[in-house]
């Protein structure tokens, strides 16, 4: 008998498992921005990066204070990261506010894939974006979306990042 009941137990626990993956196989899709659910940032960078108090999270205002060298160390050790070999950044950025017109596009004049004067764009706006968990702004508020930045074409099957004037 009790032989009986450890099968009969054994088949409802296998029944409520083989249930269970057959209920998550129905669950619905994950609402992706711009994908299948609205998109709040459909002009990327110059949607999130904007004046919004107590923060002012503009690019221009955070280069104003790169290029008079207040660049946190915790920003200056996570860009080094992805910094091509041999560069060593100190600190401080340019002066480029005549790229505002025209953000990320103008960035990556400076900021080029095989550029050796300054981290290439996609590793610094990834490591800047991605990494730091629940410190990281962008993780917590925005839920890492890749989608914020990054936008299908689903027509065409092809992605691309917006590039325009920051919001005064």
């Amino acid at each position: 008998m009790r032989r009986m009941t450890s099968i009969a137990a054994a088949a409802a626990v296998a029944l409520l498992v083989f249930a269970g993956l057959a209920q998550g196989a129905t669950q619905p899709a994950r609402r992706i921005p711009g994908i299948n659910a609205p998109d709040a940032f459909p002009k990327g960078c110059v949607d999130c990066h904007v004046l919004k108090p107590p923060t002012d999270a503009r690019l221009g205002t955070q280069l104003q204070e790169w290029t008079a060298g207040k660049v946190s160390p915790a920003l200056r050790a996570t860009v080094q990261g992805s910094a091509p070999a041999g560069l060593v950044l100190k600190g401080r950025h340019p002066d480029a506010t005549d790229s505002l017109d025209d953000i990320p596009a103008a960035c990556a004049d400076c900021h080029s894939g095989d550029s050796k004067k300054a981290p290439p764009l996609a590793g610094m706006i990834h490591r800047i974006h991605l990494v730091g968990g629940d410190k990281n702004r962008f993780m917590t508020e925005y839920q890492g979306e890749c989608t914020s930045c990054h936008k299908l074409d689903a027509a065409k099957g092809t992605w691309s990042m917006p590039s325009g004037p920051e919001k005064k």
